[in-house]
């Protein structure tokens, strides 16, 4: 089992280290891109995967067992001797070639049980690489879709802002004209200060959107990542009812 794990932690660090050298990005980050870029390299997603291939080897092996194996031998030697005059043979050269094979003829079905066993563990693991993917994809397809909503919302913030100055510059040439009162006035500035207040830490959402996806991309934090927004959203009008997808879940 411990020899299992070091093979697992070097595969690990081998393609870590290969991936490192090879940062090949999307030239545009769509929402498929980026669920792509999720389900091969996610460092989750390839753990579980290289538990799976573990997992495989294992039913491999234990199907094996059911077959004869083979060990073979070859050794090949020379005697000799050093005397006072210098090195001296003393005997032919012997070679040795041997063979050997077994095979388990009963063991009280215990084969065909560890073979068992082990499929299911490859089930298993296989399910577990797909829930990974599933997870990774709800993940980010949420996190895609913040920033979206928080650019959309920048945009309506920003025009907002400039509606509220344009009002602004026209309640001071009324309250100069002496149409408006000094408090009316005041209102039209603290409606400004609050649309500017709004448009800040809507931008600062974005910052945090943008850094919650690229840490499921697990990107570098100095990577310029910048989404390729789609210009209209499809929805389905084949939509299943509630109580049909808990069906369909609960009978997969």
């Amino acid at each position: 089992m411990k020899t299992k794990i070091v093979f697992l932690i070097i595969l690990n660090a081998f393609y870590l280290n290969a991936f490192s050298q090879n940062n090949k990005y999307p030239d545009q980050w769509t929402l498929g891109k980026c669920i792509d870029y999720a389900k091969v390299n996610n460092f989750s997603i390839t753990s579980l995967r290289l538990s799976k291939n573990a997992t495989d080897q294992d039913l491999l092996q234990a199907k094996a067992a059911k077959y004869p194996n083979l060990n073979g031998s070859v050794s090949q030697g020379i005697f000799a001797v050093n005397g006072s005059n210098g090195l001296h043979v003393n005997g032919l050269n012997s070679q040795s070639i041997g063979a050997n094979s077994s095979m388990i003829l009963y063991h009280d079905n215990n084969i065909n049980n560890t073979v068992l066993s082990k499929g299911q563990l490859v089930q298993m693991a296989d399910l577990s690489v797909k829930e990974a993917e599933n997870n990774i994809t709800l993940s980010v397809t949420q996190a895609f879709l913040n920033i979206v909503m928080s650019q959309e919302n920048i945009v309506a913030l920003q025009n907002l802002l400039i509606t509220t100055q344009t009002q602004i510059k026209q309640g001071n040439q009324l309250y100069d004209a002496g149409s408006i009162s000094k408090l009316n006035f005041l209102q039209l500035q603290a409606q400004q200060a609050q649309d500017e207040y709004n448009l800040i830490a809507a931008q600062n959402a974005l910052r945090t959107d943008l850094l919650n996806l690229k840490q499921l991309l697990q990107l570098p934090s100095t990577y310029d990542f910048q989404i390729s927004a789609p210009s209209t959203i499809l929805v389905s009008d084949d939509l299943k009812s509630l109580q049909e997808v808990q069906d369909l879940a609960q009978n997969e």
